[in-house]
């Protein structure tokens, strides 16, 4: 079995400027709108959005892919019912990134004021022996 892992850091201070500079293009560009409407409930609005900007940037280094070739929204960030959050990928944009139906992903989050952190974790779900 195959594991592949990344770790992406955001600081926040920095990605609040970038907020404030590139506002409603860069949010509609990187973001899905239910992602949108999950991190515009919360008190801590750049925060969560820090993690799933954090979340997408771990998710592309895993991949092995070029930003060029990335489409940032269809990697989606969402939560389930117990809080933990997770990829909600689709079947045909899993063949666009050469994702096997057997892959596993795992994705953590984090974030206080001034940081926010993403781990993915990857394997291909085959193992030999």
């Amino acid at each position: 079995m195959k594991f592949c892992r990344a770790v992406e850091l955001i600081n926040l201070e920095s990605f609040q400027r970038k907020l404030e500079r590139e506002g409603e293009a860069f949010l509609k560009h990187v973001f899905t709108a239910a992602e949108r409407r999950y991190c515009e409930t919360k008190r801590t609005g750049v925060e969560s959005y820090g993690a799933r900007y954090a979340a997408k940037k771990a998710m592309k280094r895993v991949l092995g892919i070029k930003a060029s070739e990335f489409c940032w929204r269809d990697v989606e960030v969402l939560l389930r019912k117990n809080g933990k959050p997770y990829f909600n990928l689709k079947k045909l944009k899993q063949k666009k990134y050469m994702l096997s139906t057997g892959a596993f992903l795992d994705l953590s989050l984090a974030h206080e004021r001034r940081i926010a952190v993403a781990t993915v974790l990857m394997s291909n779900g085959t193992s030999k022996g």
